[in-house]
């Protein structure tokens, strides 16, 4: 039998690796708590303070990102923190970002149950952060509820209006080059400039 993506490998989460894509979700929101607090949205996300990234699985999906991905950190005075797969750690150290609390993790690792995502959630929960920007492309709610778990303000993606309240502020596209994204989103953060 094939591992399941979201959760870890025993016993206890074998009936789980049957629930149906709904299931899955409610699953992942129950963990993640449901309640969403309202929110104003900020003129521009430049004066927004503590960012959790979410990158892409990616190399190719995460490289556009890396010059909006510098300016976040010279903006936020440390207070970033990356979470990117084991595939995106040379991306990441050759950018000069392991300064800047890099969180990485296996793909098997980071799955519900496991003691690798029990790690990251501690991360993820130790800090406080205003936005938090999921840049995958394909909705994993393993990393979603972690998005929901980091109880930034701004839970911001691209084109996920069905992912709330995991995610709670989408923008309007739903083009998948990772170029276009990362212009969208500069252009979020550059509109107080």
């Amino acid at each position: 039998m094939k591992p399941s993506p979201y959760f870890a490998d025993s016993f206890a989460f074998f009936f789980k690796r049957f629930l149906s894509a709904k299931g899955i979700r409610k699953f992942f929101l129950k963990y993640a708590g449901d309640s969403s607090e309202p929110f104003e949205y900020p003129s521009a996300l430049s004066s927004c303070r503590g960012h959790l990234i979410v990158m892409p699985e990616t190399t190719d999906d995460a490289f556009p990102y890396i010059p909006l991905i510098r300016e976040i950190i010279a903006r936020d005075d440390g207070a970033t923190c990356l979470l990117a797969g084991d595939a995106l750690r040379d991306l990441v150290f050759s950018a000069g970002f392991s300064a800047y609390t890099p969180c990485f993790y296996t793909v098997s690792g980071c799955r519900y149950g496991t003691p690798e995502y029990e790690k990251i959630v501690k991360v993820v929960t130790s800090r406080t952060y205003s936005v938090c920007l999921y840049l995958e492309r394909k909705p994993l709610y393993q990393r979603l509820a972690l998005a929901k778990l980091s109880s930034a303000p701004y839970r911001i993606g691209f084109h996920c209006e069905d992912l709330f309240p995991f995610l709670n502020v989408s923008l309007g596209t739903d083009a998948k080059d990772a170029h276009i994204r990362a212009q969208i989103l500069q252009e979020r953060y550059g509109s107080a400039k």
